[in-house]
């Protein structure tokens, strides 16, 4: 898939954001982190300051310094079931039936996912790709993200825009203008507790 600068730069001018024309405020203190970060690194500013996160977005960086986030490009944390809990976390010798009346479940809900407070408590095998059914659907798609301006100085600070490939089935891809663009998503995100984690692949 083709991803054109002109399209892309059309953003600031033509109303190609999603959302209003006038962008989401970003706070200065983010906005200077940010700016100091991609200035060292060359890379987008992630903070990923959300306790909990259902899905990460992979981000590929592309050769004119946008960012692309196609829908098959999901990964999810794996959740134990209570069973699972149970055997990753119990001190060694605590029996089931404590196990079970500390949670507040009985026998029949070891096949369950367990809640998330619990399921804090095991260190998880790490991120896996979305099931074939949950990448039919980009997570981001129809959030109304804005374009991002500076709270202080009004400052264009970049924008998201859809992209859509025809073949063999109707796919979205979102981009984001820059790094800075990219680094404002996640901040909007996590503001809005969207669950959704950004990674550049």
């Amino acid at each position: 898939m083709e991803y054109p600068t002109l399209l892309l730069a059309s953003c600031y001018t033509g109303g190609r954001s999603i959302g209003p024309p006038s962008g989401d405020t970003i706070p200065e203190a983010f906005v200077e982190r940010a700016r100091r970060h991609i200035d060292r690194t060359g890379h987008p500013y992630l903070e990923h300051r959300a306790d909990e996160y259902r899905v990460t977005l992979l981000a590929q960086r592309l050769p004119d310094g946008c960012y692309a986030m196609r829908q098959q490009d999901v990964l999810e944390r794996p959740g134990p079931t209570w069973r699972e809990l149970f055997e990753e976390t119990a001190p060694q010798g605590l029996v089931e039936g404590d196990f079970l009346a500390s949670h507040g479940i009985t026998a029949d809900q070891w096949a369950e996912p367990a809640d998330c407070l619990a399921a804090d408590e095991l260190v998880l095998a790490g991120w896996r790709p979305a099931a074939r059914g949950a990448a039919e659907h980009h997570p981001l798609y129809g959030l109304p993200i804005p374009r991002f301006e500076s709270a202080e100085k009004a400052d264009a600070l970049g924008c998201t825009v859809w992209l859509f490939d025809e073949a063999p089935q109707r796919s979205r891809t979102l981009v984001a203008s820059s790094a800075m663009a990219l680094s404002c998503l996640q901040f909007w995100l996590d503001e809005r507790q969207a669950g959704v984690r950004l990674q550049v692949q």
